[in-house]
């Protein structure tokens, strides 16, 4: 406990010398760390909704979130990865509703065909954080949440793979 208080005591020290020494860095920093904490805070926004089968033809929902807290990929890289967050599921009205979660920028402007690519990616994270878990590649897909699909019962259009 001492060493969490020491390391308090540094830190509010150093900005301290800061703010002296360079007000303009010390707001940088100030501003900086009210920003990553409101990103650290943030939760999950609703983008869609899919509805999806097995191969055992048991339906089941995967609600496509986006969150801030999720890293960015990185597009530069040779062999960029999606970041995903989440695959766990639950139960409503008896059928399994499965989250995922990926960055607000990777659902920025994406033509329907981009979409469409990062919905498989996010069907196959779901079956690797669920074991024996095998969906098909056909879903259809809803911009309202989960609460809207079930409670509202709006109809969605069907996506098939090319």
């Amino acid at each position: 406990m001492k060493t969490l208080m020491s390391a308090a005591q540094n830190i509010w020290e150093s900005l301290d010398k800061l703010k002296s020494s360079d007000p303009q860095k010390y707001q940088e920093v100030v501003e900086e760390s009210i920003k990553a904490g409101s990103v650290h805070q943030s939760t999950p926004q609703p983008f869609c909704c899919i509805t999806v089968k097995t191969k055992h033809d048991v339906s089941c929902c995967i609600n496509l979130l986006s969150w801030e807290r999720v890293q960015k990929p990185d597009f530069s890289r040779e062999t960029p990865s999606l970041p995903i967050s989440g695959g766990n599921s639950i139960v409503v009205q008896g059928q399994f509703v499965y989250s995922a979660c990926v960055n607000p920028e990777v659902l920025t402007n994406q033509t329907s065909e981009e979409l469409e690519n990062v919905l498989h990616l996010v069907l196959k994270f779901v079956e690797s954080v669920n074991p024996g878990l095998e969906l098909l590649p056909k879903f259809r897909f809803s911009l309202f949440s989960s609460f809207f699909y079930f409670f509202l019962n709006f109809s969605a259009l069907t996506y098939k793979p090319k």
